[in-house]
């Protein structure tokens, strides 16, 4: 039996079939996936930092570590890397690159080159965007990103109770999710939550008899993935971000959600491109999912509105650390985010942390 083949050109005003080829425009990025045979799905371990999830792999034989980011569109490369990884610069993207906190005009272009996951799993890249230098905000190891568009195409789950992804060959369902049902009996309500590094938030309002809670995904230009929810009884809209460590809300939403700045975040914001030296933080406020699923959080990261460029109607992200704590499972084919019954954590311990 020969080795299945997708194929996935992305131009950047969306999705068209077409054959893995060299570039012949600077707005298309194709993708060939060789999936290994009679295998129906591959999981891979992610690693984390700070509530980031990493993947690692073999980029042209070469280990390269690639942060899994659901706020970016297209696979990305640190051009100071490129030489490491035995590529060059080939050519220039004539379109201003943004994200939530800068943007770049006139970004190279990568030239091609294969990526080989744990369990066989080789997806040839046409090429790839390359980010300057200056927008190095992680680690000298870190080499790069992996798109969201390219884990939609391989039905991605994103699993921060197992710290795994799991890619599986199936058409996308995208059927929204809702409260499952279960007969377990009515359990206590879990303790507050803790992460190591003392961000805390706790979990009220459990209802007794789920085991889990489950929450439709919406989907932007079939694209970026959203969720609504409401904070202090206000709908909201928040954009799930795995690049995103915390939870973010633009700092002139903040009146309308009934919310004000306390103060400074010591450290940077960061994103892919950029990073906000010691952003404001916002007074503590419940956030609240599905009239089931509350969560009492402690702060949240003011992004100015100068960084605003989702649309008036998109309030902040939903950053992997809150998603690390709660063991959200993003299933990215179904269009789902879970997120299992957390485990009692007891209040006396804070490093005690249900991971």
């Amino acid at each position: 039996m020969k080795p299945f083949y997708i194929v996935l050109c992305l131009i950047w005003s969306g999705m068209v079939a077409g054959h893995a080829a060299d570039l012949s425009t600077n707005d298309a990025i194709a993708y060939a996936i060789d999936w290994p045979k009679n295998t129906p799905a591959i999981t891979i371990p992610l690693e984390f930092r700070g509530g980031i999830p990493f993947v690692t792999c073999q980029l042209n034989g070469k280990t390269a570590r690639l942060m899994v980011d659901t706020g970016v569109s297209t696979i990305f490369l640190y051009e100071s890397r490129l030489n490491d990884l035995g590529l060059q610069v080939t050519g220039k993207h004539h379109r201003e690159i943004r994200s939530v906190t800068d943007s770049i005009p006139d970004i190279n272009y990568s030239s091609k080159f294969t990526l080989e996951f744990a369990g066989g799993l080789r997806v040839k890249v046409s090429a790839a965007l390359c980010l300057p230098e200056s927008s190095q905000q992680f680690a000298s190891d870190v080499d790069g990103f992996l798109d969201l568009l390219l884990l939609q195409f391989l039905n991605a789950t994103i699993d921060y109770g197992r710290e795994t992804i799991t890619f599986t060959i199936k058409k996308p369902s995208r059927q929204l999710g809702g409260l499952p049902t279960s007969s377990a009996a009515a359990q206590s309500l879990p303790d507050d939550l803790s992460t190591k590094d003392g961000f805390v938030v706790s979990v009220a309002d459990w209802p007794l008899a789920a085991p889990s809670i489950t929450i439709p995904l919406h989907f932007r230009d079939k694209l970026l993935p959203f969720v609504t929810g409401k904070i202090n009884g206000r709908t909201v809209r928040l954009m799930v971000d795995t690049g995103q460590s915390l939870v973010a809300l633009y700092e002139n939403r903040l009146n309308d959600l009934g919310l004000k700045v306390i103060g400074k975040l010591h450290g940077n914001g960061r994103s892919a491109t950029g990073a906000i030296p010691e952003p404001n933080c916002s007074s503590k406020f419940t956030l609240k999912f599905e009239d089931s699923l509350q969560i009492q959080m402690p702060t949240a990261e003011c992004l100015p509105e100068s960084f605003m460029l989702l649309g008036s109607d998109v309030d902040g992200y939903l950053g992997g650390e809150l998603l690390r704590i709660l063991n959200g499972v993003i299933d990215l084919g179904s269009g789902t985010i879970t997120f299992p019954r957390p485990k009692r954590v007891d209040k006396g311990d804070p490093t005690a942390a249900s991971h």
